[in-house]
C-alpha cells in the first residue's frame, strides 16, 4: 500500500468516519419514522370504528406490513396508548387505542 496513490492513514479515518456519521444518521432517522409509525397507528384507530381493528386491517389502513405494524403496537401496548386483545370472531389480535392513546391524537 505505500505506493498507492491517494491512500494515507489519514484519509483512511476520514473515511470510517464518514460511514460512522452516515450509521448514525440512518439511525435517527429510523427513530423518526417509528415515531411518524406511531402516530399513523393512532391516528388510524382513532378513525376506526369503535376505535379498533383487527391487525391485518391496521397494517392495511397505515400503508405497513403486518410485522412492522406488530412491533409498533408491541411497544404502543407497552406504553399503555392501545390495547390488544384476542377476537372472539376470528382467533385474530384486536388492537383498540386507550383513552390515554386517544389524549395524544
Amino acid at each position: 500500500m505505500k505506493g498507492s496513490k491517494g491512500f494515507s492513514l489519514s484519509s483512511y479515518f476520514d473515511e470510517l468516519n464518514k460511514k460512522q456519521d452516515h450509521k448514525e444518521q440512518r439511525v435517527s432517522e429510523g427513530q423518526s419514522l417509528t415515531a411518524v409509525s406511531s402516530i399513523e397507528v393512532l391516528k388510524g384507530l382513532k378513525g376506526a370504528p369503535g376505535y379498533s381493528l383487527p391487525l391485518a386491517a391496521l397494517a392495511r389502513a397505515v400503508n405497513m406490513k403486518i410485522g412492522p405494524c406488530q412491533d409498533i403496537c408491541d411497544r404502543l401496548q407497552g406504553e399503555g396508548l392501545i390495547d390488544i386483545e384476542p377476537d372472539q370472531a376470528t382467533g385474530n389480535d384486536l388492537i383498540k387505542i386507550t383513552d390515554k392513546g386517544m389524549g395524544l391524537i
